[in-house]
């Protein structure tokens, strides 16, 4: 077939592609209005039920929702079609009834939200997860858990990252720090990672006693995966928790993990307490490759300690070959407000990369005056 002939097949099969192409776009189209206008119409139909039950439940002392519409809930709502659509008629509830009556009307409705919660366990995994989300969203706040110790296993354990996630969001909105205790053990005993990351905000985020919670947690630091350990220290350091003491005595362990150990270092950077300072020195003349990580938490730490040893220390520090450690130690020397005499070995000294390295945060904060030999025109010269 010569080039000239294949020219109009070539131009109609792309006319073919493109008709296919619109042809499927319209039925897409034409198929997902019609999923939205069914979604609207169940929505528009829990919306009438969830006002109904609320206005009877304002007119009787005591109030409890309808045992029918208890029984309806624990039934239809085992379908996402059905869920999707009766979490968006409870946020369209709030528009005409306050937040104490809509807690009232899902606190009495809490039977059959435990009945979901064993239904959906046996579901796959993203249903699992949108369950999950709805509930978090809805029902945080109220007196009593959907959810029980022994129907945590399936939402955690078999289970993908969203579903665990979702799950953990529901226990902090509870506020119940047992459970969220028991939550984290099943994790650990069955070596299920979770982000250090995610488990820091959302142990944040916990609704109740986050000082009670702290303290429940920190019996496991040094039993748990590092990670979970990490994750609890960085809790009890961002919610402003005094655990000092405790942490200085554990990080005398030897047991104890080396993120976690670094943790703990960095967390007495932000709590200074007198007697870890000859801790943290020693912490800074460690030489091994495989420790630069605790010299540099130790480094930064020392930025809360100030006096001569300190000082010493964050100098010889500008010396490491560790980039790293000279980086923080040239940090904490500022922010100890080092003078020009204190480095005077630094600044006649042979060492290039230490005085660069301290004349580069010099610059960076235009402390020049200060510090004249770091000045521009005196390095170049």
């Amino acid at each position: 077939m010569s080039g000239v002939n294949a020219v109009p097949l070539i131009i109609g099969f792309y006319m073919f592609i493109s008709a296919a192409l619109l042809v499927f776009n319209i039925w897409y189209i034409a198929r997902h209005r019609g999923d939205d206008n069914r979604h609207w119409k169940k929505t528009r139909k829990w919306l009438r039920e969830i006002k109904r039950q609320v206005r009877a439940m304002a007119d009787v002392p005591g109030p409890i929702a309808d045992k029918a519409h208890i029984d309806k809930l624990a039934k239809k709502l085992q379908s996402l079609a059905e869920l999707t659509a009766y979490d968006d008629a409870l946020g369209r509830a709030s528009q005409f009834f306050t937040t104490g009556q809509i807690r009232s009307y899902l606190q009495s409705c809490m039977p059959s939200f435990r009945i979901l919660t064993v239904a959906y366990a046996r579901f796959s995994d993203m249903e699992k997860a949108y369950y999950m989300q709805g509930t978090t969203r809805h029902l945080a706040g109220l007196e009593t858990v959907p959810i029980h110790d022994d129907q945590l296993y399936p939402f955690l354990a078999n289970s993908n990252v969203f579903c665990r996630e979702n799950t953990l969001r529901l226990l902090y909105a509870m506020g119940d720090a047992d459970m969220v205790r028991r939550a984290f053990d099943i994790l650990a005993e069955k070596d299920i990672f979770h982000h250090e990351t995610l488990l820091t905000a959302g142990l944040m985020s916990f609704c109740g006693d986050k000082g009670a919670l702290a303290g429940s947690l920190l019996e496991k630091v040094n039993v748990w995966p590092e990670p979970m350990g990490v994750a609890v220290i960085r809790f009890i350091e961002a919610c402003g928790a005094d655990f000092r003491q405790p942490f200085f005595e554990a990080i005398g362990s030897k047991g104890l993990g080396h993120e976690v150990r670094v943790a703990i270092l960095r967390y007495f950077g932000n709590y200074p307490f007198g007697p870890m300072l000859p801790t943290l020195l020693s912490y800074l003349r460690i030489t091994h490759r495989s420790r630069d990580d605790l010299a540099v938490a130790a480094a930064v730490a020392l930025g809360a300690y100030p006096g001569k040893e300190s000082i010493g220390a964050l100098k010889d520090a500008l010396s490491s070959r560790n980039w790293e450690v000279r980086n923080s130690a040239a940090k904490s020397l500022m922010m100890l407000e080092a003078t020009e005499s204190d480095l005077g070995d630094v600044i006649s000294g042979q060492d290039r990369f230490a005085r660069e390295m301290f004349c580069y945060h010099v610059q960076a904060q235009e402390q020049d005056d200060r510090f004249p030999f770091c000045s521009r025109s005196e390095m170049e010269a």
